[in-house]
């Protein structure tokens, strides 16, 4: 759990704060309240316009971490509360409340299988229509 947490947080802050950091905005122009002096590429990351394909996989492998890491703590959540429920049930009361722990923790396990599986059909639809635009437009 503890390092599901840490590479959760590591991946999370590397999406935030990219290598290279990011172009700052022009605080003279902010200041003033004129926007003709900002760059288009303010906020933006350095490392997407001076290493793009690098960018791109680092993306990736960031993005799959997170979400890796992310499904592990909460399949460990559940897991974990199940086993606690079971040891803190009276002996007497286990027969009748094993199958509905059972069932708790198998339905929450499937949710979050379910939301994994739908989030990978839903970035790989993106994925592949924006292949598809590109290619269209160099039509």
């Amino acid at each position: 759990m503890v390092v599901a947490l840490l590479i959760t947080t590591m991946a999370n802050q590397g999406g935030m704060n990219p290598p290279g950091g990011d172009f700052p905005g022009n605080k003279e122009a902010d200041f003033i309240g004129t926007s003709s002096h900002i760059s288009y590429d303010t906020g933006k990351a350095v490392m997407s316009y001076t290493h793009p394909k690098s960018y791109k996989y680092f993306i990736y492998a960031n993005s799959t971490a997170l979400v890796a890491s992310f499904r592990t703590i909460l399949l460990l959540i559940a897991i974990t509360y199940g086993i606690f429920i079971y040891i803190i049930t009276p002996e007497n009361d286990i027969e009748q409340l094993s199958p509905v722990i059972e069932i708790v923790v198998a339905v929450w396990c499937f949710v979050i299988e379910l939301l994994m599986i739908g989030n990978t059909f839903q970035l790989a639809y993106k994925w592949i229509t924006k292949k598809l635009m590109k290619e269209l437009k160099k039509n």
